[in-house]
């Protein structure tokens, strides 16, 4: 689902293939990498927090753009190492807002039927 207007917030996660954790040379191979180039994150995307599973096979990204297409462009020089799902999410207030004016709607609809 692309966004295009005002500030999202994706959670990138990144693992092994399905079924598979990532091998030990790729976790070091991971961090020997991000230790000489950093995020590389594009211009536009913020890191905003990470959480690394104890196995090390799953990495959960949080990152926040307006545009994100430029997801791609910051999985791009990963994906040798790493299979990545983007998922957009809210906070729990946008949640919270976002169904209380569906419910708004919908009463509304009833109310006129």
């Amino acid at each position: 689902m692309a966004m295009r207007h005002g500030r999202h917030v994706f959670s990138a996660t990144l693992s092994g293939l399905p079924d598979e954790t990532l091998h030990a040379g790729e976790v070091r191979e991971l961090y020997r990498r991000f230790e000489e180039k950093g995020r590389s994150l594009p211009r536009g995307v913020r890191y905003v927090s990470s959480w690394i599973d104890e196995r090390f096979t799953r990495c959960f990204q949080l990152r926040e753009c307006d545009d994100p297409d430029l997801l791609s462009e910051w999985i791009g020089p990963w994906s040798d190492l790493a299979d990545f799902e983007i998922i957009p999410v809210l906070t729990s207030d946008q949640a919270r807002q976002r169904i209380s004016a569906q419910a708004r709607v919908e009463q509304a609809a009833l109310v006129c039927s």
